[in-house]
């Protein structure tokens, strides 16, 4: 349901003004993400006014993974419409969410923890280091895994604290350090908003992370010049992307 509404709400502000160059470098990039034989951080810096073709990225990555069969768990900000504003997801609420959707896709790691899991323990899970330490115990029992998390709402609700960006992203920088040190593959792709200066800030030093840029859409005029030959690209561009998977 979130999917289908955030691409209801994306294609009506559609951005179709990708500049070629940096499509192809954001696409060269998510192809390393996906073929890579182990565990990465993909992050994305999404530049203002950009939120739309981000929007449009992640759901395009959601849906190629599910075709290609891969397992995958999302977490989308729903954009809030003049009106009927949308009160901004909490981390906590984004963690839940996670753990749900791992639980749906994946039943069998219940067995794994019959007593961490029992009704009432697990109604009992409140505050964020929880939630996150059962995201990871459940991640560690799958050989491998994608999450695709598009924090628009979240970054922004936390724009006025420097430091709370290189925490968030240190998260699930941790999330993967721990899948690949357990010999399972976890690759976590997130498109941060309003956090290129900060993004990587407190961030520790990792050589499975992989970091791109989704730039603001290129002028009304130019892109009505390029919008056929660019929008061309764009699909054989992921055609390209799955016939090498």
């Amino acid at each position: 349901m979130v999917l289908a509404k955030v691409q209801s709400l994306t294609k009506r502000r559609q951005h179709a003004g990708w500049r070629s160059r940096d499509l192809k470098t954001l696409l060269d990039s998510l192809h390393t993400w996906i073929s890579s034989e182990r565990s990465a951080l993909f992050l994305v810096n999404v530049a203002l006014r950009a939120d739309g073709k981000a929007k449009e990225f992640a759901i395009d990555v959601i849906r190629f993974l599910r075709d290609m069969s891969c397992g995958v768990c999302w977490s989308l900000s729903v954009p809030s419409l003049p009106t009927s504003p949308k009160k901004p997801t909490l981390l906590v609420d984004m963690l839940k969410n996670l753990v749900f959707q791992v639980l749906i896709h994946n039943p069998a790691v219940l067995n794994d923890f019959p007593a961490e899991l029992d009704a009432a323990k697990f109604l009992s899970i409140h505050t964020e280091a929880e939630w996150s330490s059962l995201l990871a115990k459940l991640l560690l029992r799958m050989p491998k895994s994608f999450l695709v998390i598009e924090a628009q709402d979240i970054l922004l609700l936390h724009k006025e604290n420097s430091d709370w960006p290189g925490r968030f992203f240190q998260t699930f920088q941790t999330l993967v350090d721990d899948a690949e040190s357990s010999g399972k593959i976890l690759k976590i792709l997130i498109l941060g908003y309003g956090s290129r200066a900060s993004s990587l800030q407190g961030l520790s030093q990792s050589s499975n992370r992989i970091v791109s840029s989704i730039q603001q859409p290129i002028a009304a005029t130019r892109r009505m010049r390029k919008l056929r030959g660019t929008s061309r690209q764009k699909s054989n561009s992921w055609r390209q992307l799955r016939a090498g998977y």
